[in-house]
């Protein structure tokens, strides 16, 4: 999935760093000081952090950054909503790829974003 997503985004002309993990994602945010507008998450990743837990550790020292969080699982199992301090889009696995793209631009555009319609 990380590898279809970067593909299709940097066709639609974004920059697009990807990380396997968790921590791999902490190494790409402080080398490019986070100069990042938006991070693109699994809920679910290898090493233990989850997509949301990633989400606050950046949105720490950067409260603008986006964060469209994919998962399989249903918003309401994962307590998506319920999470204070973490401002995410959630998007519901599977989707097609106009969808991923149209969540991102209204993201970055600061809309509310309406997967799916």
């Amino acid at each position: 999935m990380r590898k279809l997503a970067k593909v299709m985004l940097e066709r639609l002309g974004y920059r697009v760093l990807a990380a396997t993990d968790g921590p791999s994602a902490m190494q790409l945010w402080a080398e490019h000081g986070g100069q990042f507008d938006l991070l693109l998450t699994d809920m679910v990743m290898p090493n233990g952090m989850t997509g949301i837990q990633l989400g606050q550790l950046f949105q720490q020292s950067k409260p603008q950054l986006k964060i469209v969080v994919m998962s399989g699982y249903s918003e309401d199992m994962l307590g998506v909503s319920s999470r204070s301090g973490v401002k995410i889009t959630f998007l519901a696995k599977p989707f097609p790829a106009e969808v991923i793209a149209e969540t991102i631009r209204q993201c970055l555009d600061g809309k509310p974003a309406q997967p799916g319609s």
